[in-house]
């Protein structure tokens, strides 16, 4: 991904859920935020690959994404520190933090239908 990271970059790294078909996610807590904004900016790299990148939400954060995404698709869905943002015009972006912006979303900016 062109990041140069030493293992002194990473405070703790481990596999998480359950073992199944398919290989586990794996979890890493960085050393600073500086290492992790690093991560997180050469994620665009890995377009088309089979690796994501993603940030670890809180259950009701995870589940107001996936709403998000249902209503908006993925590619103008996503998270900043936290923070999930839904791309809903040319120059606009929408800050959700609960289910009643994402309700409020939807009315002022109708998602597109398919």
């Amino acid at each position: 991904m062109g990041v140069h990271l030493d293992l002194s970059c990473i405070d703790r790294s481990h596999r998480v859920g359950r073992m199944g078909p398919h290989p586990r996610a794996i979890i890493v807590k960085f050393t600073s935020y500086a290492h992790r904004s690093l991560m997180f900016r050469a994620k665009r790299l890995l377009k088309g690959k089979k690796v994501t990148v993603r940030e670890d939400l809180t259950g009701q954060r995870l589940r107001l994404m996936k709403n998000a995404i249902s209503e908006y698709g993925e590619r103008n869905v996503w998270s900043i520190d936290g923070v999930i943002l839904i791309n809903v015009g040319e120059r606009f972006t929408a800050r959700v933090r609960s289910d009643s912006d994402l309700d409020d979303v939807i009315v002022k900016y109708p998602p597109p239908r398919q």
